[in-house]
C-alpha cells in the first residue's frame, strides 16, 4: 500500500503504536482507496481492523484529531450495531 512520502514523515512522529495503527488505518482508508477522505466509517470498523478495543480507538481518534493529523467530519448517522458514529475522516 503506497501512503504517500508525507504521510510516511508523519507517522514516524507519532510515537505512540497504538495512535500509529489507528493513523494507518485511517490513510488505507482514503489513500488506499485514492481518496482525499474515508467514506462513513464506524469507531467499532476500526477497532476490528486495527485489533483494538473501541474505547482505545475512541479516545486514539481524539488525540490524532488534537495532535491535527486528521480532520473528523461528524454524521448525523447512528453506526447499526453500535453505539459510536459513524464520520468519516480526513488525514491532514
Amino acid at each position: 500500500l503506497f501512503l504517500g512520502k508525507y504521510y510516511l514523515q508523519e507517522i514516524e512522529t507519532i510515537n505512540n503504536h497504538r495512535l500509529q495503527s489507528v493513523f494507518i488505518e485511517i490513510c488505507r482508508e482514503s489513500l488506499g482507496k485514492f481518496k482525499t477522505t474515508t467514506e462513513n466509517v464506524s469507531q467499532k470498523e476500526l477497532a476490528k481492523n486495527t485489533g483494538l478495543s473501541l474505547r482505545t480507538v475512541g479516545k486514539n481518534i481524539r488525540e490524532l484529531e488534537k495532535e491535527g493529523f486528521i480532520k473528523i467530519n461528524k454524521s448525523n448517522h447512528k453506526s447499526i450495531g453500535s453505539g459510536s458514529f459513524s464520520s468519516s475522516y480526513t488525514p491532514i
